[in-house]
């Protein structure tokens, strides 16, 4: 069951980061593979969107208290440019205790957003860096939000 914050944090990241034409998102999309056949690795985005300009992933781990944030839960970083999405308090605290966590998080790239109280939207608090996916990657992680997509299907829209 997910948290109030958490659910606000996705509404906000929904209507400033996934609402624009040539643009699409999902929720909880899962990379990599997993049957009976083999045992491979999953890793689950919390949010993912591509841009059709550029052929651009975006990688966004919602994360809202620091034991989320600390926790040995895997965080996928794979698209072009990765970001963190948390509260402002999370944000501050993490950096006023210089986090080392958080520092390598930095160094590697990845940007933070966090809510602005001027526009109830995101600002970024740190700008990420752009990673360069290998087309078989993208390939990849197209399928697998594609895949992802599909929970949002209705059986009533095939009924029509």
């Amino acid at each position: 069951m997910k948290t109030k914050e958490t659910l606000a944090l996705e509404k906000l990241l929904f209507n400033t980061h996934g609402r624009s034409m040539g643009q699409y998102s999902c929720f909880e999309v899962t990379f990599g593979e997993r049957n009976m056949w083999s045992k491979g690795t999953c890793e689950r985005v919390d949010y993912v969107t591509y841009e059709n300009q550029g052929n651009t992933f975006r990688c966004y781990e919602i994360k809202v208290t620091k034991s989320d944030f600390m926790s040995n839960a895997k965080k996928t970083f794979s698209g072009d440019f990765n970001y963190f999405v948390m509260p402002r308090e999370l944000w501050e605290n993490l950096t006023k205790e210089g986090n080392e966590l958080l520092r390598s998080y930095l160094f590697y790239g990845v940007g933070v957003l966090i809510p602005t109280v001027r526009n109830g939207g995101l600002e970024v608090a740190r700008k990420p860096k752009r990673k360069n996916v290998e087309l078989y990657d993208k390939i990849h992680m197209m399928e697998s939000m594609m895949k992802s997509m599909s929970r949002y299907v209705s059986l009533e829209c095939l009924n029509d």
